[in-house]
Order: C-alpha cells, then sequence, then structure tokens
C-alpha cells in the first residue's frame, strides 16, 4: 500500500522552485551531495529520473534506518567524505531536523513561509530555495577551494 502510495506521489511530484538551478549551482562548486529520504529507493529514482535530478549518494529507507535517526546522515558523511561539522541537513520536515541535530550537523529548514511547529532548533531557517542559494554564497570560503559542506 505505502508503495502505490509512494509510486503516485513519485508520478505527481514537482520541485520546489529553483531546485534543478540551486543544485546545479552546487555542483558547480564542488559541493558533495546526498539525497536522504524516508521513501523507498524505486520512488526516489521515478522523481530523480523524472527531474533530471543528480546527486552522489542516495540513502532511502530501503539503505539506513529511516530519520529523525542521525545514521543515515552519519553515513552519508562518511561515504561522502565529509565530516559531520561541515555538513548541513536541509530539509522541509520535522525529522529532518531532528536527524541534523542528533548527528550533529547544520540543520537548515526550508519553511515555505510557514511557522515551525516541532521543538528541534534548526541551525537556520529560510523560506525558498533562493534563500538557501544566498545562505551558500554568504558562507562560501574565500580561498577558491571547492566547498564541501555535504
Amino acid at each position: 500500500k505505502l508503495d502505490r502510495h509512494e509510486a503516485r506521489a513519485a508520478a505527481d511530484a514537482e520541485l520546489n522552485d529553483g531546485c534543478l538551478e540551486l543544485l546545479e549551482s552546487v555542483r558547480r562548486a564542488g559541493i558533495r551531495t546526498a539525497l536522504i529520504t524516508r521513501n523507498s529507493l524505486r520512488s526516489v529514482h521515478a522523481v530523480i529520473e523524472k527531474h533530471a535530478m543528480r546527486f552522489e549518494l542516495i540513502l532511502s529507507r530501503d539503505c539506513a534506518t529511516p530519520k529523525p535517526d542521525a545514521a543515515p546522515l552519519r553515513l552519508a558523511c562518511q561515504k561522502l567524505g565529509v565530516s559531520t561539522q561541515e555538513a548541513w541537513m536541509v530539509g522541509d520536515g520535522s525529522h529532518d531536523i531532528e536527524a541534523a541535530v542528533a548527528a550533529g550537523v547544520r540543520g537548515v529548514w526550508l519553511s515555505h513561509g510557514q511557522p515551525r511547529d516541532f521543538a528541534a532548533e534548526p541551525w537556520r531557517e529560510i523560506a525558498t530555495l533562493g534563500e538557501l542559494a544566498g545562505l551558500l554564497r554568504a558562507t562560501a570560503p574565500s580561498t577558491g577551494e571547492p566547498r564541501r559542506p555535504g
């Protein structure tokens, strides 16, 4: 039943405004990326293929204990060679930020302009992906070296 629901949701999935442009900008900047989701690997691949998205690593509930457990974030950091202190978890749900806090990762909550209704405290709060692009630019090192916040 869950797989049928996820397959339908994947087929109907639309991306947030600016998502593909942001991912391309992140890729060009040399920032390592992982997609960590509570969804099935099958539904994730359907969305990725539909929208021609690219991630270096994909972790679904089929691969690791799902969020809010910290395990998938720690596993992603390990596989990407990124420390938890330099990694960011960008997500729009309570489980995303709870997992970030538990893993010692900077949690960036995408609020979509809604009030936060959970206790976990994000490192930063943004309403749009455009704000995330600005936050990434504002925190970029001035050395010219590729960044690896995860």
